[in-house]
């Protein structure tokens, strides 16, 4: 499905904007009859990741990692407004876990370098990378800042070249508010190229949603299934990462913060 015919869909739902979605959805139920041709259409498993954000963000001009509405005449306020209205990392405890790894890797490996899977805009380059003697590249399905390197995967993943040209050049994969978006499948794919890409000693600082059951992320018509929290520690192990530590938080009414980040180390 091309980035059109996407855009028509939306059209069709009636989502001329954030505001006609986010209405939309507050009356109804993602699992309703009403969006289930849509749903169908917008399977993440049949339609390319690349093309349905680059949808997203011409139809919606919206940062797709904290849904501010991008200024296009004032594009270096894109990280301040991730900074500002998106505290996820800050607030769930996983920038203290990286900072743990980035003190390990100095000692490691005498220097640290950090590879973001879903940078998105540029906004922990911008305010926890960009002023720190580390090496940061980031990744996302769409460039959208001149750090980010696109993932050149049919299915958003990393090729077997990219594998290649950054294994052991990275030593601490982050990745934030990013695999709630991802099929379970795809999150498999990219641990274990993560796994891959990293060197002995290597950490990976990684957040998931803290679901003690199944349950499903709804996002511009797309259903995308969420794994039981202990499914995703099970497959971290089973790819071949040790857990250090974890932390598991649960805010009442605010389903955003509810995390589960993962301090993982490959021995």
């Amino acid at each position: 499905m091309n980035k059109n015919k996407i855009i028509d869909l939306w059209k069709q739902a009636g989502w001329n904007n954030v505001a006609d979605y986010h209405n939309d959805i507050s009356v109804k139920s993602c699992r309703a009859l009403e969006y289930q041709d849509l749903t169908n259409l917008l399977n993440p498993c049949k339609v390319s990741p690349k093309t349905f954000w680059k949808a997203t963000d011409e139809w919606f001009k919206t940062d797709t990692v904290c849904n501010t509405l991008l200024n296009k005449d004032k594009n270096d306020s894109i990280s301040k407004a991730n900074f500002e209205n998106n505290k996820i990392a800050l607030y769930s405890g996983l920038l203290g876990l990286v900072e743990w790894g980035i003190a390990n890797c100095n000692f490691r490996f005498g220097a640290t370098s950090i590879g973001e899977i879903g940078c998105g805009y540029g906004s922990f380059y911008e305010h926890f990378a960009k002023d720190r003697t580390i090496r940061y590249v980031g990744f996302d399905v769409v460039k959208r800042f001149d750090k980010c390197v696109e993932v050149k995967g049919r299915d958003g993943t990393f090729t077997k070249t990219q594998i290649k040209e950054y294994k052991n050049k990275i030593n601490l994969f982050y990745s934030c508010n990013v695999f709630q978006h991802l099929v379970p499948n795809i999150i498999e794919k990219y641990i274990k190229q993560a796994y891959e890409i990293l060197p002995v000693g290597g950490v990976a600082v990684f957040a998931y949603i803290n679901a003690p059951e199944p349950t499903i992320s709804f996002h511009y018509g797309q259903i995308v299934d969420i794994m039981p929290t202990n499914d995703f520690y099970e497959m971290c192990e089973a790819l071949g990462f040790t857990i250090e530590t974890k932390i598991e938080q649960k805010i009442k009414g605010n389903k955003t913060f509810n995390l589960a980040c993962v301090y993982l180390t490959k021995f």
